[in-house]
């Protein structure tokens, strides 16, 4: 009787210890996101790390707290309670702290070795009936989170049953993706800081029994988009591409049903996958254009982040381990933490500092707005001299060049090079003086810099390309809307077919990019690079020589995009100025090369920096913007001087 009336006493106790006093050091730790905490004081804040890394005492009191709530639990149930019961729940003894992109498992159960690795079904097949059709039908909204705590990101996915009559049933899933990646140079030679957009854009339809029967996709990385359309039929699977002047089109044989790039999603969602058991399929990978193995594999529970309403918290979930595999040398593995109805709460690929986390609507358009309103591919942020509000007429940049750029490891990049009204003074094998100018500057005031640009023509500046192709009927067409040029000099054709393109063509930042002339002249609207293709195209029609050239312009409307959230606490005084991707064109006439900007209608002025001036000869989507990219990552630049009227 007294061991009863102990144990009932006890009880009591505990239950209003845990109702009243439970010490906050019990508690599991939450720490929320680092953006809802924008209006705190410094002081308030707790930092980024903390969610980040779990110390042992974390881990140690985590532990605790939860043995501690399975004891009040069991106690209201009235079970009986051993009061010497020193690990009375299924947690973990052990955890990674080193690495915590891949949580420490624990078995729960030890599987038979019978039932180790066994291969189960997709779980992608869905039947015909209302229940079926339900399932089908969800919508998840994810973001993703970089170590700083910064949102980066965002994914909106979803799914729906398609009906058709006279057809089969078919399941149509979305994903709509948008991330700002920061620049990814290596951490001994650290370049300015710039951020470029990319964007995945896809929808793939279904039929009932799990398999792929055709997708549409778009990728973005930076100034350049492109399409891919992918239809399977029962022995062969075709890719059509966005061509320059036509479409191209890839075959490859059919190796089984195919899933696309949600698979994962998909079959885990109201399909948890057990510990040790696997699930095969093959993978469509569209831009590849190509297919791979995908290997799901089911790990035991998992103390893992997700995102709550409180911010990122610690949770026990299930985990699945995913392997693509293109081939032996070409792999990559992914984690998936989800809960019990199998929806993913959290992800991150193996080595990539990015995490993903399940979030609700309301905090999708909340904390990924800055990164959903991005308005221009590329943004650099260069600090320096004060550059006052006015009409800029001069402007001068400091230019340090990394020891591995493109100019020191191959011959197809000179490096930063005098251009029309740029000027380059060499300090010495890594630093520079770059002097951008207007028409008003005399150039008696540049003794000492290099001379004006005065590249010979060649017979590339006058040639017809699959991205200039001047003889197509779509060329010809705008040709015919320019005023007529008859005894005019080149010069004078030059800015009338600079301020015709700028008529014709409506500015959009994030546009293709990289298409054929012809097709950016039906469309009517054009970024900076397809302004400068069409300008390019038709002044080679009227025998003008002509060049691409891509670069940055100094965009003061774009300061409110070139504030990152680690500037806003930065103790740094320098000011930063945005600079954004920008190509225009650079013509022969009798007086030499001028600088054209048909986004404008006007002559390049002294905010555009030149990077890089090509023929066009063979100008591709890849190695465009690969390059574009590679030669921000080889420069320091900083603001020396400006000169602005008021």
């Amino acid at each position: 009787m007294s061991g009863v009336i102990r144990l009932i006493a006890v009880t009591i106790v505990l239950i209003v210890w845990d109702e009243f006093a439970t010490p906050a050091a019990l508690r599991l730790p939450i720490a929320p996101l680092r953006w809802k905490l924008a209006g705190q004081p410094d002081s308030e804040r707790r930092k980024p790390e903390q969610c980040r890394t779990v110390t042992q005492m974390d881990w140690k009191m985590t532990q605790l707290a939860l043995t501690f709530q399975r004891w009040r639990s069991a106690l209201r149930l009235g079970g009986t309670v051993l009061l010497g019961l020193s690990s009375g729940c299924d947690l973990p003894d052990r955890h990674d702290i080193g690495m915590f992109r891949k949580p420490a498992a624990w078995e729960v159960t030890d599987a038979s070795a019978s039932e180790r690795d066994r291969i189960e079904p997709s779980g992608l097949s869905r039947g015909s009936d209302a229940e079926a059709g339900a399932d089908d039908t969800w919508q998840f909204w994810y973001l993703h989170q970089v170590e700083s705590g910064d949102i980066v990101g965002g994914v909106e996915m979803q799914s729906q049953r398609i009906t058709s009559v006279g057809t089969d049933d078919q399941i149509q899933v979305t994903l709509h993706e948008r991330v700002l990646v920061e620049s990814d140079a290596s951490v001994a030679w650290t370049p300015t800081q710039f951020r470029y957009m990319t964007s995945n854009g896809q929808t793939f339809w279904y039929a009932l029994d799990g398999g792929l029967v055709r997708s549409d996709s778009k990728f973005r990385i930076g100034p350049v988009e492109q399409s891919r359309l992918v239809e399977v039929s029962e022995k062969q699977i075709r890719f059509t591409a966005d061509g320059f002047s036509n479409t191209q089109s890839k075959t490859i044989a059919l190796p089984g049903i195919l899933a696309g790039p949600l698979a994962v999603y998909r079959s885990l969602l109201g399909h948890p996958l057990a510990p040790h058991k696997q699930r095969k399929m093959t993978l469509l990978l569209p831009l590849q254009e190509s297919t791979a193995d995908l290997r799901i594999e089911g790990q035991p529970p998992a103390l893992a982040r997700r995102l709550t309403d409180q911010g990122v918290v610690m949770d026990s979930l299930r985990e699945a381990i995913a392997v693509v595999a293109i081939d032996a040398s070409r792999q990559r593995q992914q984690y998936f933490w989800y809960d019990d109805q199998g929806v993913v709460q959290a992800t991150n690929v193996s080595g990539d500092p990015r995490f993903t986390y399940r979030c609700e609507e309301n905090q999708y358009n909340e904390l990924a707005k800055p990164v959903l309103q991005q308005q221009y591919p590329v943004v650099v942020d260069v600090p320096g001299e004060q550059i006052a509000p006015g009409q800029l007429t001069l402007l001068a940049l400091d230019v340090e060049q990394s020891p591995n750029s493109l100019a020191s490891t191959t011959s197809t990049w000179p490096g930063i090079t005098a251009a029309p009204r740029q000027y380059v003074q060499e300090i010495d094998s890594s630093h520079q003086r770059v002097v951008m100018a207007g028409p008003a500057v005399s150039l008696a005031k540049f003794a000492g810099l290099s001379p004006r640009y005065d590249s010979p023509v060649e017979l590339a500046d006058l040639a017809e390309t699959p991205v200039l192709n001047y003889r197509s009927t779509g060329v010809k067409k705008v040709l015919g809307v320019a005023a007529t040029m008859a005894g005019t000099s080149n010069e004078e054709k030059a800015v009338e077919l600079n301020r015709t393109v700028h008529s014709l063509l409506s500015f959009v930042p994030l546009s293709t990019g990289v298409r054929s002339a012809s097709d950016i002249a039906q469309t009517g609207l054009a970024d900076s690079t397809e302004h400068a293709i069409l300008l390019a195209a038709m002044l080679r029609a009227n025998y003008i020589p002509a060049r691409l050239a891509v670069g940055l312009r100094y965009l003061p409307e774009a300061a409110d995009e070139s504030v990152s959230p680690d500037s806003l606490s930065s103790a740094d005084p320098t000011p930063t100025y945005p600079f954004v991707y920008h190509a225009w064109v650079t013509a022969k006439v009798e007086d030499g090369w001028i600088a054209l900007d048909p986004t404008t209608g006007q002559l390049v002025g002294p905010e555009c920096l030149t990077l890089d001036i090509t023929d066009a000869s063979n100008l591709k989507a890849d190695g465009f913007v690969n390059r574009y990219l590679a030669i921000l990552r080889s420069l320091r630049l900083r603001v020396s001087a400006a000169v602005v009227e008021s």
